[in-house]
């Protein structure tokens, strides 16, 4: 089946990030978590994933701001991140898409399926 796509999944609330990291692995994924941006960014750097989640609002740094870091470093700028959020508000899409962002989740109402569809979609653009 090919190399195992890694998924780094930036998440604070630990309800969301098991069922998220649960669907991914049932998925064939290999899943590292990390429950702070600036933890996920240095983790990004240390160790370059397949494709990043990223929560925006997270401890120490949010989510755009590491989002903008990854997207400036030759390191991190070609990993696909999929913006994974609460928030719905269309300056915050924009805002995500205009950093570079891959895709947006909104967790309120997504089953797990739907984000190992989101990710395996963003995965299929990326890699062909």
């Amino acid at each position: 089946m090919g190399d195992v796509s890694s998924i780094l999944l930036i998440e604070d609330e630990r309800l969301i990030r098991e069922l998220t990291k649960e669907a991914l692995l049932r998925a064939g994924f290999t899943v590292h978590e990390m429950i702070d941006g600036l933890q996920g960014l240095k983790e990004a750097q240390r160790n370059p994933p397949t494709l990043i989640l990223l929560d925006i609002v997270l401890p120490k740094l949010d989510g755009f701001t590491v989002l903008k870091q990854l997207k400036a470093s030759p390191a991190t700028s070609s990993i696909p991140v999929v913006m994974f959020t609460n928030f719905g508000q269309h300056d915050e899409i924009k805002l995500a898409q205009s950093l570079g962002a891959a895709a947006y989740i909104l967790k309120t109402n997504v089953e797990p399926q739907q984000i190992v569809e989101t990710v395996r979609s963003v995965l299929a653009r990326h890699t062909s």
